[in-house]
């Protein structure tokens, strides 16, 4: 009976073993596995890194054209604030002369009228018509009445009216 009972342990050992045997490869498939999804989360985060950098050297770039903008803008202002401001210090005179203009008056016939912007047999006011306006609403006389009376677009008088407001109270 020495090889039964040599037998009877062989079995649950080699069982034993073969249990072993199937849990190490099952843990290798494990780490396998892990180690995939630890290189797919690796791949997938290095893109979003690369998309990441690149949205950031875009807002670069947007932030840089902005303050060029910005800056364009700003002498833009300074210019027109200038204009005005030189429009407004121009005295009103009742008796100039159809040929003499003010300082920051730029006629509608001048260099920076198109040629397609007028249409034919339409003629704008002349600048008298403007400086008459700027007197009637300096003395206080209501647009609309303005427009009326010195055949100006209601337009044109709210600007002059606008630009009469701006008018520094020193």
């Amino acid at each position: 009976m020495g090889g039964f009972e040599l037998l009877l342990l062989a079995i649950p050992v080699i069982f034993v073993l073969a249990l072993l045997f199937a849990i190490l490869l099952w843990c290798r498939g494990w780490r396998r596995e892990e180690g995939q999804e630890m290189d797919r989360r690796l791949k997938l985060l290095t893109e979003q890194v690369t998309r990441l950098a690149e949205a950031v050297a875009q807002l670069q770039k947007t932030q840089a054209a902005a303050r060029t903008a910005e800056g364009r803008l700003s002498e833009q202002m300074t210019a027109l604030f200038a204009n005005v401001s030189r429009f407004l210090s121009a005295p009103p005179s009742s008796a100039s002369h159809p040929g003499d203009k003010s300082p920051g008056y730029i006629s509608p016939t001048s260099s920076t009228s198109h040629p397609g912007d007028k249409s034919p047999g339409h003629d704008s006011p002349p600048p008298d018509r403007y400086d008459r306006a700027r007197e009637m609403l300096a003395s206080g006389a209501d647009p609309v009445e303005v427009a009326r009376a010195l055949d100006i677009s209601l337009g044109d008088v709210h600007v002059l009216q606008r630009l009469l407001n701006l008018k520094p109270k020193g």
